[in-house]
Parts: C-alpha cells; sequence; structure tokens
C-alpha cells in the first residue's frame, strides 16, 4: 500500500492525529497532498514520514519522495 490509500483509511480522528504528527493540519493534507497539487518541504515530508513511523506503516521517506515527484516530474514531461 502506498502512502495515499494508507492515509484515507483511517478514520476521521486518526487522520487528525496524523497531520498533529506531521505538523500540518488535516485539511492540508487532503487538499493539497493528497491530490500531490504541492509537493512538501523538506521540513514537512521528514516529518511525514515521521508520522508514518508512528503509525507503524510500510512507508519510508524515500517512498513519499516517489509519491509526491513521481507525478511532478510525469506532470512536466507531458506539458513539454
Amino acid at each position: 500500500m502506498d502512502f495515499k490509500s494508507l492515509y484515507q483509511a483511517l478514520p476521521p480522528e486518526e487522520r487528525v492525529r496524523f497531520a498533529g504528527i506531521a505538523g500540518t493540519t488535516r485539511g492540508y493534507i487532503e487538499v493539497h497532498l493528497m491530490t500531490r497539487r504541492k509537493v512538501p518541504k523538506p521540513v514537512l515530508m521528514k516529518n511525514l514520514a515521521g508520522a508514518c513511523e508512528a503509525f507503524e506503516w510500510p512507508v519510508t521517506q524515500d517512498d513519499l519522495l516517489a509519491f509526491f515527484y513521481r507525478t511532478a516530474a510525469s506532470e512536466t514531461a507531458s506539458a513539454a
């Protein structure tokens, strides 16, 4: 499973807890990160990896980088 699938499987109160551990809000994750509209800055990326670890998810910081940059790279390539 990937970051998005794991996050979306959480009940609302756990999404709030996850966001708190990551140092952001549930709204920011759902509006900007799940849709990949924004790529997290390095500090947030590290915090997201820490939250994944706290939830004992098999998602590493490298997995998160692939999740966010795969889309950014493919959108850049398709625009060219």
